[in-house]
């Protein structure tokens, strides 16, 4: 076992002192978990064994009163402080070595700018200390049980002790909006700070960019839709628009930036490595689908992928990252290969998760049914996301009865009643509470124009709002493409984009297409009012 740099009195002293004397040093040992565990309470180990009784005091006293506990307080609460499992009070000698361990704290107070290095080489021994407690155990464990489920005992063992001490109290903020102006203004700055540097995660649909000004950090956002729905490929879209960068502004204004990028990393649950860059290509080529699943090209085709990735390497300065994982990921193997990617110079900005309903637990989950282990899933999902300040985008399928009821509401055409709503999810409770945005998504083919819409409603916005909306949808080339919401604006989309398939087959959208010859002939279709006309 490693030794401390610091003698373990002194280092606890230290930090004990600190925690006496400044109410900065209170607020960082709370964000760093720091827990009267964390201190050694046996007496022929730490020689004063009452440091992990002072914390205790410390700690519970600034809870309740937010305020530090000077000596009178202490000793006053000294007399109410009983020992061990009988409940004694403490002895006159006892009372007398807490006193002294008291004011040693106080003559060995540490230095604000120092307190967080000692608190890391405290909580550094700590778990040092159980790592020795496991020797013994794996002796215990291997004699007791068979290997198979000697390792079973011990890897729920060793996963507990690191959700205890690893998870504990990270990223805790404490601060009081009543006190200084200045860490209200700091804390404002760094966030501001950060945006201007990158953005917020533009997912590429105009309506939902402009009602969230892009996701920020740790914020938890899902997509909801049925089997089948396109969920997949609207989160695949998130994560090209999110990695090239989306501008609103036109290019040929003063104005206008060249959009800023993002590094992107995007867990597949469902779909195997070569069919995740199958579609990816698809996507940023518009070549369809079925050419790399089987690969089949001609020369132009070809050169058109080969030139997009030429263009890619040398242009594009971001990560995009794929990680193919059978059912049963869990968040610990999501940090690990986010640890990764920051090791590389290439730290991620958004986390992509397909899907949520394939996410695992790491502890032991055999006595948990799935829609319990879904909803600790979820739990810990949205936690990394704000422990590491980085959105994450997921997606969740729509229950069979929740499926039911929305085909019985459309059938029945009570409009108030068909849109998706958070009961009707699996996990709902905690999905629901936890996700910052949540979007029902909506697959349509409007027969009239021969084209494939994906309706988008916000089924939940912690901080705005987002008014139904719909996009254009190409499921062969796996593409969706945001269009604008007046008449005006839609028309001159579509003359001045017009799409065709990588390989030269027929427009999708253009000057020629059934969209345009539509929106000419003022068809009884209204693409600007769509909530009417398609079912959520």
């Amino acid at each position: 076992m490693a030794k401390p740099t610091i003698p373990q009195n002194e280092l606890e002293a230290k930090i004990l002192g600190g925690l006496i004397k400044n109410p900065q040093c209170m607020r960082l040992a709370i964000s760093k978990g720091l827990t009267e565990d964390d201190f050694i309470s046996i007496f022929e180990t730490s020689g004063i064994p009452f440091f992990h009784n002072i914390f205790r005091m410390i700690a519970e006293h600034y809870s309740k009163y937010k305020e530090l506990m000077t000596k009178e307080v202490f000793q006053n609460e000294l007399t109410k402080v009983r020992k061990g499992q009988d409940k004694e009070p403490l002895s006159e000698t006892e009372i007398v070595n807490a006193n002294r361990a008291y004011s040693s704290s106080v003559s060995k107070a540490c230095k604000e700018e120092e307190f967080e290095y000692l608190v890391d080489q405290l909580k550094d021994q700590s778990i040092l200390r159980d790592i020795g407690s496991l020797i013994p155990l794996i002796d215990k464990t291997t004699k007791e049980n068979s290997p198979k489920d000697a390792l079973q005992l011990l890897a729920d063992k060793i996963s507990d002790l690191g959700v205890e001490k690893l998870d504990q109290g990270d990223q805790a903020v404490v601060l009081n909006a009543a006190g200084s102006a200045d860490e209200i203004w700091g804390v404002l700055a760094e966030y501001h700070a950060k945006i201007r540097e990158k953005g917020g995660i533009m997912t590429g649909i105009p309506q939902i960019d402009m009602a969230t000004k892009g996701f920020r950090d740790g914020q938890f956002v899902v997509y909801l839709g049925e089997l089948g729905s396109g969920k997949s490929t609207a989160l695949l879209n998130v994560a090209i628009n999110a990695h090239r960068g989306v501008s609103y502004v036109d290019p040929r204004s003063d104005s206008y930036e060249k959009p800023k990028g993002a590094n992107v990393i995007f867990f597949s649950f469902e779909m195997p490595m070569w069919q995740c860059l199958a579609r990816y290509m698809a996507c940023q080529t518009e070549i369809p689908y079925w050419r790399y699943k089987e690969g089949e090209f001609d020369e132009y085709t070809f050169k058109q992928a080969q030139d997009f990735l030429k263009r890619q390497q040398d242009e594009q300065e971001n990560a995009f990252v794929f990680v193919d994982k059978a059912d049963g990921c869990t968040v610990e193997l999501i940090d690990y290969q986010c640890r990764m990617m920051q090791q590389s110079g290439s730290p991620p900005d958004v986390i992509i998760v397909d899907y949520l309903g394939n996410m695992g637990l790491q502890r032991k989950s055999g006595d948990l049914q799935k829609y319990q282990q879904l909803a600790i899933a979820t739990v810990d999902l949205r936690a990394y996301g704000r422990k590491h300040k980085i959105p994450v985008l997921t997606a969740q399928q729509i229950s069979r009865d929740a499926l039911k009821q929305n085909r019985k509401t459309q059938d029945e055409h009570k409009e108030e009643d068909v849109r998706f709503r958070p009961e009707a999810i699996r996990g709902a409770m905690e999905t629901m509470e936890y996700a910052d945005w949540a979007f029902g998504l909506v697959p349509k083919y409007i027969e009239v124009l021969e084209q494939n819409l994906m309706c988008y409603h916000q089924v939940k916005g912690r901080d705005g709002k987002c008014k139904p909306c719909r996009a254009l949808y190409f499921p062969e080339c796996s593409k969706i493409e945001g269009i604008a919401d007046d008449d005006e604006d839609t028309e001159t989309y579509i003359h001045n984009n017009p799409h065709t398939l990588g390989d030269g087959g027929d427009e999708l959208f253009g000057p020629n297409s059934a969209l345009t010859k539509a929106a000419q002939n003022s068809l009884p279709l209204d693409l600007a009012n769509l909530d009417s006309d398609w079912d959520l």
